[in-house]
């Protein structure tokens, strides 16, 4: 289904004006971008006084309200924010005994729905696998299955280019969308979206403009959704080459997120692919700065891939337009050299646009800088990650395997009734000796990741206290800080892996740093510093 990747765009002139809203919608867009620090402000003074309300709440039920409200407000604002006021609301409620299996259960869905909105589908996945959604009540079961649906029709797109792979999603969304009309009346704006998403699924693209159309001609409907719903349209439109309808729906959803202060969106990068195949550089250039400064303030990495792959092609585009410029003046100059005043007024003209050249020169180069860091540090992250995604599946599978034969044991001495023997089989030796295995594994795989871990680690000690461990393992020492290269930062996370107090990992941490050449402040960034293999 090739409406999960925006299709190629034909060269050409600037915006047609074949629709006339188009170029009212394109000049109220570049308003909305000059203001968009005003409805921050907006959004940031609502945070406020969510904040005030949450220290004087005077209940834990208040306290949750207040919380929920505040995770509501980042959602797709900022992850690291949403994420932690998501974490706040798990703790109050397993702290406190007043609330509800139903309200334990949506704060793990609301985890899920921050997760997906991030693009760490993996973390949502983990969590969706293992819930009994079907044993929920009705109205958590409706939030369950809206979370699940959505987690899944984004993780199809996601993975469209993977072949096979997003079959399995596809096949997941349309059961969890199905199952959630079955729950929603007809009549309301829900039903219409979920029902949609069905059709985009099952390929009736037609069918799922007419749900989406419907959608915005009822009242009632959340700004944020009217918003996913234009681009939706934006998308359906661009997949049957429509592009002036794509165009005029891709704006009016950019606007909607910019008055919504929303920094986790789409359009805005869709429609400077499309003004870029249109020939509109300098409205193509802004929307897509403007994309990326909002991906990275919202910290979604998925969506700074998705401007870094046309912001090179923008600035590319430009550079030869000035390049055409300059090659123009220069020829004109030739011509005119015997010409004393004409030669003055025209070196005056190149000497501007040489200033410019430059000035666009610096421009590309610091947005080439930019942009080969965040790609490095992108291709660092997509590859632990899919090495211990690798690592993951297949201890998984052998787990598995040594479960079903201990099921099996343990069945024929039931059967048989020789329980001594089964109490023999149960060595504790046998548990540590998986640990260990386990750290094998762990070691191996990073090893394989950062080969030059242990160099760059033993460098950072006087030679007297600097290790060797044997080929291929790591020392408990080196192992900690191997966890912080990966972004394991907090020590309860770390001694729980290691099977140590925390106390343990904070004195082993400790001990390693005083034994360093370098400041104790300085040690954990010359680690994360270490690179790995790409």
């Amino acid at each position: 289904m090739s409406l999960m990747n925006l299709s190629s765009c034909k060269g050409g002139g600037q915006v047609s004006g074949n629709f006339p809203e188009e170029k009212a919608l394109l000049d109220t867009l570049d308003a909305s971008v000059r203001n968009r620090e005003r409805y921050f402000a907006r959004k940031e003074e609502t945070i406020r006084q969510l904040h005030g309300e949450l220290s004087a709440a005077a209940s834990d039920s208040a306290r949750l309200e207040i919380l929920g409200a505040l995770g509501e407000a980042f959602l797709s604002y900022r992850f690291d924010s949403a994420f932690h006021y998501v974490r706040l609301k798990e703790e109050l409620i397993s702290e406190s005994p007043d609330f509800s299996k139903e309200e334990k259960a949506k704060v793990l869905f609301d985890k899920v729905l921050v997760f997906t909105s991030a693009g760490l589908f993996k973390e949502a996945t983990d969590i969706l696998e293992v819930q009994d959604i079907l044993s929920l009540s009705s109205e958590t079961k409706k939030y369950a299955l809206w979370v699940a649906s959505k987690t899944y029709y984004d993780l199809t797109a996601y993975t469209y280019s993977v072949s096979g792979v997003d079959s399995i999603y596809r096949e997941k969304t349309l059961s969890y969308s199905r199952s959630l009309l079955s729950m929603l009346s007809k009549d309301s704006w829900m039903y219409n979206f979920v029902r949609g998403h069905e059709r985009i699924m099952a390929g009736d693209l037609q069918g799922a403009i007419r749900s989406f159309e419907t959608i915005l001609g009822m009242s009632g409907v959340p700004s944020h959704s009217r918003s996913i719903s234009e681009a939706i349209l934006g998308d359906l439109y661009s997949e049957k080459g429509e592009e002036e309808k794509s165009l005029v729906h891709y704006a009016r959803s950019a606007i909607l997120d910019l008055h919504n202060a929303t920094r986790e969106n789409t359009s805005l990068i869709k429609l400077s692919r499309l003004l870029f195949g249109k020939g509109d550089l300098d409205r193509s250039y802004l929307y897509a700065q403007t994309a990326l400064e909002d991906a990275t303030f919202y910290n979604a990495y998925h969506r700074k891939i998705d401007v870094a792959d046309i912001l090179p092609l923008i600035e590319n585009r430009r550079y030869i337009l000035l390049d055409i410029q300059k090659n123009t003046l220069s020829s004109g100059l030739i011509l005119v050299v015997a010409l004393c005043v004409a030669l003055i007024v025209l070196s005056l003209i190149v000497f501007g646009q040489v200033k410019k050249l430059r000035r666009a020169h610096r421009t590309i180069a610091a947005h080439n800088a930019s942009l080969s860091a965040i790609n490095r540090e992108l291709m660092e992250v997509n590859t632990i990650k899919d090495e211990y995604i690798g690592l993951s599946f297949f201890n998984d599978s052998s787990h598995i395997k040594k479960l079903e034969g201990l099921y099996r044991f343990v069945g024929n001495k039931l059967r048989d009734k020789k329980y001594a023997d089964i109490k023999e089989a149960f060595d504790p030796k046998e548990l540590q000796k998986e640990r260990e295995n386990m750290y094998e594994n762990f070691d191996v795989t990073f090893l394989r990741l950062f080969p030059n871990f242990i160099d760059r680690y033993n460098a950072l000690f006087p030679p007297e206290e600097r290790e060797r461990p044997s080929s291929g393992r790591l020392t408990t020492e080196m192992r900690i800080f191997a966890l912080i290269r990966l972004g394991i930062s907090k020590s309860d996370d770390i001694a729980g892996f290691l099977d140590y107090s925390v106390h343990t990992i904070n004195t082993y941490k400790t001990r390693v740093k005083n034994k360093s050449s370098l400041d104790n402040a300085l040690f954990e960034d010359a680690i994360l510093a270490i690179d790995a293999r790409l």
